[in-house]
C-alpha cells in the first residue's frame, strides 16, 4: 500500500493520495488547508495524521511518499518513528525534495524586477492594501519583517548572560538581574558595526540621551536619541525610573537577517514590582502566536514560586494548535555546567526538568542544557575582548568541555531536543572545528549555544518564512487581479463589446440600489445581538453555579459553628481559616471562568469574522458592471482579506477590554473579607461573625459577575461600531469605483485609439499573473 502527500507551506495545500488516487471525502481531505505540523496530534474528530492515514489504507503496513520541505519531512518522520513504536505498524518513508526557500525567494525578487516595468499602474491609490502600501512598499516592508524572540526568566536564571552570549558580547547589565524593571528589544541588522541605543519613555516618546545621560560622547552620537551602546551606560540608563523600554539595534551573528530580522526581547522578571504593566507585557509576550519565548530555568534550582503563573500560562497556549504552538516554546536549562556529569546529574536532568514541566500539564518540551556563563567569555575572548581577573578565572571552567587523554569533556548540546538535521550539522562542525584545532569553536557548540541558534533558525524557517512568502504572494496576486480586471474593461470598451448606455444604467441602478447593503449590516448586528444573549445566558449559568458552591460552604459553615463563640486567639483562626476556605473557592471558580470566557471570545471573534466575510463577498461578488465583477478589485477585495481582517479590526481594543476583567486574585479579596477589629470584643458568637461574612463574599461575588457582564457588552459594542464602519468604508468604496468606471467610459474614443497598447499590456500582466500563481507550486 502506498500513500502519498505532497505538502505546500506556502500556499497551504496538500495533495493527499492512496494507490495514486487522491483521496476525496473523508477525515483527511478536509484537513488539506491545515499547516502540516498541527495534524501530527489528536483533535476532537481527528485522531492524529498519522493513525488517520492507516485508517484511510485500512493497514498499518504501508510505505508513505513525501514530496516538500526536509524540515517539514523530518517533523513526519518523527511522528512515524513515535506510531510505529506505539502501535506497532510498520511504516515506511521516502523523501521526494521541493524547491528551496532560497529558489522561491529569489523568483520572487527577479519578479519584482518585472514590475517595476509597471510601477505607475501597480503603485496607484486604488491598488493599495487595507494600510495604504502599494505592492512594492509591501515587499520592502516584508524583507524587513521582524520575528519576535522573547526572552522570559525568575530571579537569578542568567537571563541577561544568555543574551549577552547570543550577541557575542556583554551588552546588556546582569546585575540585580530580578529588579530590572525596563524592556529591552535588540534589533538584528547586520549593517552595523557597532550596537546602537535609543530610550523610550512611558508614553512611547524617544527621550534625548543628554537627558539621561550626564556626559555623552559626542563622538558616539549618531543623533540626539540615538549613539552607540555601552555596558557602563546601559547600566545607568537600566537604573533610570522614567525609563519604559531600551531599544538597542546591531548585528546578531549567529542568524543573517536576510530573511527576516530577529528582535530579541529581554522582559522584567515576573516577581518585578516596579511597573504591574510589565507582567502584561510578559503575558502578551507569551500570547503572541507569531513569536518564540525562551523560557530560562536555574540548573541549580528548579522549582521555584515565581515560575507557578507563568508555566500555567505557557501550558495553556502550548495546547492551543498542535506543534507549532508546541514548538515556538523553547526551555533553556541554564547552568548546566554546575552540574557533576561523572556522578550521572547531567543525565539525570532532563527527567528531572520534564517532571517539573509535567506538573503544568507541559509534555515533551523543547529542552537545551547550556552554559550561557562559558559562551560568553568564550565569545569575548574570541572576539579580542579584555576579560577581568573574575573573568579570565571562570574562563577556566571551560576545562569542563575539553576533551583529553582520558576522559570525554562536557557535552551539554547531547541532552538538548535538537532534529536530526540539527545534530548532524553541529556533528559536522564539530569535527570541522577539531580538525581546524579550534577549541574556541569546538566548546561553543558543547556549551549549547550554537545548538539554540539553530534550533532559532530552524523554527523561522519552518513556521515564519512561509507565511511572510504567502503574504506577500497574495497581495501581488490581488493586484494583479485586479489591474487585468481594468484593462480587460478598457478593452471591451475600446473593441465596442459594451453598450455604453447599459453600463451607465448598471452603475445608476447600483448607485440608487442600496437595500441590499443596509440589509446585510441589519443581519450583521442581529447575529451579534444573539452572541451577546447566548454568552449571557452562560455568565448566568456560571453564575448559578458558583453561588451554588457558596451555599453549600455556607451551609456546612454554619452546621460547624452552630451557637459556637470563641475567644480573641482562637477566633482570629478560626477568622483566617474560613477566609480563605471563602476566597479559595472563589478564586478557583473565577479563574476557570475567566479562562473559559477568553476561550469564548476567541470562538466569538472567529464567528463574527466569519459572518462578515460570508456575508460582504455576497454583495462584492455579486456586483458587475458590464464585465467588470468588483470582486475582483482590489480596493474591494482588501474587505474580505482574513489577514488584513485581523489586523485591523478591533482585536487590540478587545484584547485590552478582555485584560481589564476583574482577577479576584489580584483585589485584595481576603482583606475585604476580614472586616472585624480584634479590639471591639473579648469573645465572639462565631456563627452571627460566619453569616456577615458570607453576605460580605456575596456581594463581592455579584459585583464581579455585574462587572463581567458590563465588559461583555462593551465588548460587543465595539463588533457593532466595527461592523458599521467597515460596511460604510465598503459603500464608499463602490461609490469610488462606480465613478472610476463612469471616468473611462468618457475616455471611450481615447480608449479606441490606445487598443492594441491596452491589449498588449493586459497580457503582460495576465503573463505575471501566471507566473506568480506557479511559482510557489511544488
Amino acid at each position: 500500500m502506498e500513500f502519498y502527500i505532497e505538502y505546500n507551506p506556502y500556499t497551504l495545500n496538500t495533495i493527499y493520495k492512496k494507490n495514486g488516487i487522491e483521496v476525496l471525502n473523508s477525515n483527511i481531505y478536509d484537513k488539506r488547508n491545515a499547516r502540516l505540523q498541527t495534524l501530527f496530534n489528536e483533535s476532537e474528530n481527528w485522531e492524529g495524521l498519522i493513525s488517520e492515514i492507516v485508517n484511510e489504507c485500512n493497514s498499518g503496513v504501508l510505505n508513505i511518499k513525501f514530496k516538500g520541505r526536509a524540515i517539514d519531512f523530518e517533523d513526519l518522520e518523527i511522528a512515524v518513528e513515535e506510531h510505529n513504536e506505539k502501535e506497532k505498524t510498520e511504516i515506511t518513508l521516502d523523501y521526494i525534495q521541493s524547491k528551496s526557500d532560497e529558489f522561491i525567494f529569489s523568483n520572487i525578487e527577479n519578479l519584482f524586477k518585472e514590475l517595476k516595468e509597471e510601477e505607475a499602474i501597480l503603485s496607484s491609490d486604488s491598488e493599495k492594501n487595507s494600510k495604504q502600501q502599494t505592492i512594492f512598499e509591501f515587499y520592502e516592508k516584508q524583507k524587513e519583517n521582524i520575528f519576535d524572540i522573547n526572552v522570559i526568566a525568575t530571579m537569578s536564571s542568567g537571563k541577561s548572560t544568555l543574551i549577552n552570549a547570543l550577541l557575542g558580547t556583554e551588552l546588556l547589565p546582569s546585575k540585580n538581574e530580578a529588579c530590572t524593571a525596563t524592556v529591552a528589544s535588540i534589533l538584528d541588522n547586520d549593517n552595523l558595526e557597532n550596537y546602537e541605543v535609543e530610550v523610550i519613555n512611558k508614553y512611547g516618546e524617544k527621550i534625548e540621551l543628554e537627558m539621561v545621560l550626564e556626559e555623552v560622547n559626542t563622538a558616539e552620537m549618531i543623533n540626539r536619541f540615538r549613539k552607540k551602546a555601552t555596558l557602563s551606560e546601559l547600566e545607568r540608563i537600566n537604573e533610570n525610573k522614567n525609563i519604559h523600554k531600551i531599544i538597542l539595534e546591531g548585528n546578531i551573528p549567529a542568524v543573517s537577517s536576510e530573511k527576516i530580522k530577529l528582535k530579541l526581547n529581554d522582559t522584567p522578571g515576573p516577581n518585578n514590582s516596579r511597573d504591574e504593566n510589565h507582567k502584561i507585557v510578559t503575558m502578551n509576550f507569551i500570547k503572541n502566536d507569531n513569536s518564540v519565548v525562551l523560557y530560562i530555568l536555574n540548573a541549580q534550582q528548579l522549582e521555584i514560586n515565581d515560575d507557578k503563573n507563568l508555566l500555567e500560562e505557557i501550558s495553556k497556549e502550548m495546547k492551543k494548535a498542535g506543534k507549532q504552538s508546541h514548538d515556538r516554546f523553547i526551555f533553556v536549562i541554564n547552568k548546566a555546567d554546575s552540574l557533576d556529569d561523572e556522578k550521572g546529574e547531567l543525565k539525570n536532568l532532563k527527567f528531572k526538568v520534564n517532571r517539573y514541566l509535567d506538573n503544568f500539564g507541559i509534555k515533551n518540551p523543547i529542552l537545551v542544557p547550556l552554559s550561557s556563563r562559558q559562551s560568553l567569555l568564550t565569545r569575548k575572548n574570541a572576539n579580542g575582548e579584555s576579560l577581568t581577573k573574575h573573568e579570565k578565572k571562570d574562563l577556566g571552567g571551560n576545562l569542563l568541555f575539553l576533551d583529553d587523554k582520558d576522559e570525554k569533556g562536557y557535552h551539554l548540546e547531547q541532552y538538548a531536543t535538537l532534529s536530526p538535521s540539527i545534530k548532524e550539522k553541529l556533528k559536522i562542525e564539530y569535527g570541522e572545528k577539531v580538525k581546524e584545532n579550534d577549541e574556541e569553536g569546538q566548546i561553543l557548540i558543547q556549551t549549547g549555544i550554537r545548538g539554540l541558534e539553530e534550533l532559532l533558525k530552524e523554527y523561522i524557517d519552518k513556521y515564519a518564512y512561509p507565511i511572510k512568502v504567502r503574504e506577500l504572494i497574495d497581495d501581488v496576486e490581488s493586484t494583479l487581479k485586479s489591474v487585468i480586471e481594468k484593462e480587460k474593461f478598457d478593452e471591451f470598451i475600446a473593441k465596442g463589446e459594451i453598450e455604453v448606455k447599459k453600463i451607465r444604467d448598471e452603475i445608476e441602478k447600483t448607485e440608487i440600489d442600496t437595500t441590499r447593503r443596509e440589509q446585510i449590516k441589519k443581519e450583521l448586528n442581529e447575529e451579534i445581538q444573539k452572541i451577546e444573549e447566548n454568552f449571557k445566558e452562560k455568565i448566568n449559568i456560571g453564575e448559578r453555579e458558583l453561588l451554588g458552591k457558596i451555599t453549600n460552604l455556607k451551609n456546612k459553615t454554619y452546621d460547624s459553628y452552630k451557637g459556637k463563640k470563641l475567644v480573641i486567639d482562637s477566633f482570629k483562626d478560626e477568622e483566617e481559616k474560613l477566609a480563605k476556605k471563602i476566597e479559595s473557592e472563589f478564586a478557583s471558580y473565577s479563574k476557570s471562568f475567566t479562562e473559559s470566557l477568553e476561550l469564548e471570545l476567541k470562538k466569538i471573534d472567529r464567528r463574527v469574522t466569519e459572518q462578515y466575510i460570508e456575508k460582504i463577498k455576497e454583495i462584492s461578488e455579486n456586483i458587475k458592471i458590464g464585465k467588470m465583477e468588483l470582486g475582483n478589485i482590489k480596493s474591494i477585495s482588501n474587505f474580505v482579506n482574513i489577514d488584513l481582517i485581523s489586523e485591523s479590526n478591533n482585536s487590540n481594543e478587545l484584547k485590552k477590554l478582555i485584560e481589564k476583567i476583574p482577577n479576584p486574585e489580584k483585589s485584595g479579596f481576603l482583606g475585604k473579607l476580614k472586616f472585624w477589629k480584634s479590639n471591639e470584643v473579648e469573645v465572639v458568637n462565631f456563627e452571627e461573625f460566619a453569616h456577615k461574612m458570607f453576605d460580605n463574599a456575596t456581594n463581592h461575588f455579584n459585583n464581579y459577575i455585574d462587572n463581567v457582564k458590563e465588559y461583555l457588552e462593551n465588548i460587543m459594542d465595539e463588533y457593532r461600531k466595527w461592523i458599521n464602519s467597515k460596511v460604510k468604508d465598503l459603500e464608499n468604496e463602490i461609490q469610488n469605483i462606480l465613478i472610476d468606471i463612469k471616468r473611462r467610459l468618457d475616455k471611450k474614443t481615447e480608449l479606441e485609439g490606445n487598443m492594441e497598447n491596452i491589449k498588449q499590456r493586459k497580457e503582460w500582466f495576465e503573463s505575471k499573473l501566471k507566473k506568480i500563481q506557479t511559482m510557489l507550486n511544488f
